[in-house]
């Protein structure tokens, strides 16, 4: 998550994650809240998701290639449908060299929230608070989901892409507040909070313990 500040002299080198995306995030017909709820369901994954409910911990198991969808779902879908657009997968993406892995990289994150700060100011207020709404409805579907919540990858590179959709998910929830506050303060019966949405930061809690924090500040 190369758009995150890094300190200086880090006793760690940046996480490598990687991209495992298997499809690209189809958008539905217009990149709105409702095709993002819909796409496990286009993308042929409703059923799946259904029979792990009351068993996420064997989603690994059943099929290891339930992490590329759901990077593809809840890292550029939601993206893209928060802005409303769709997000170019080579913008953030990188390889070391032609041959190997691709990884995430959202350098590009910051210009884009910029370009798209610019067009939603330029809109009609009403059409400006659907907007905003509309991008509360996909944050809201992956909080009330509780997808990654639920489902523990053992595998730490599995780990990271449920890292990486954690750390973006409260990204854009910043985002859209400072951009137009909160939608509850306009529409009474709105309610959102951001909260916790996985468990990806057990990597980081694993590797704080290692260098010597103490559990109760970690």
């Amino acid at each position: 998550m190369d758009h995150l500040p890094y300190p200086q002299n880090p006793t760690h080198s940046p996480l490598d994650i990687l991209y495992v995306c298997e499809t690209e995030y189809d958008g539905g017909t217009d990149y709105s809240s409702e095709a993002f709820r819909t796409y496990p369901k286009r993308a042929g994954w409703h059923d799946f998701l259904y029979h792990l409910w009351d068993n996420p911990n064997t989603a690994d198991e059943l099929n290891p290639r339930v992490i590329g969808f759901l990077q593809t779902w809840l890292f550029f879908g939601l993206l893209s449908s928060v802005i409303q657009s769709k997000v170019k997968v080579e913008d953030f993406t990188r390889t070391a060299n032609p041959s190997g892995p691709r990884f995430l990289s959202c350098r590009a994150l910051p210009g884009l929230i910029r370009t798209w700060k610019h067009q939603i100011e330029a809109l009609q207020p009403s059409r400006r608070g659907q907007w905003q709404i509309d991008a509360y409805e996909c944050l809201k579907h992956v909080r009330e989901t509780n997808i990654l919540a639920r489902w523990k990858f053992f595998d730490e590179a599995k780990g990271k892409v449920l890292l990486s959709i954690h750390l973006l998910y409260h990204y854009l929830y910043v985002v859209v507040e400072r951009a137009h506050g909160h939608p509850g303060d306009k529409h009474k019966n709105f309610q959102f909070s951001p909260g916790p949405v996985g468990h990806g930061g057990e990597i980081l809690r694993t590797r704080m313990l290692k260098d010597g924090w103490c559990l109760n500040e970690v």
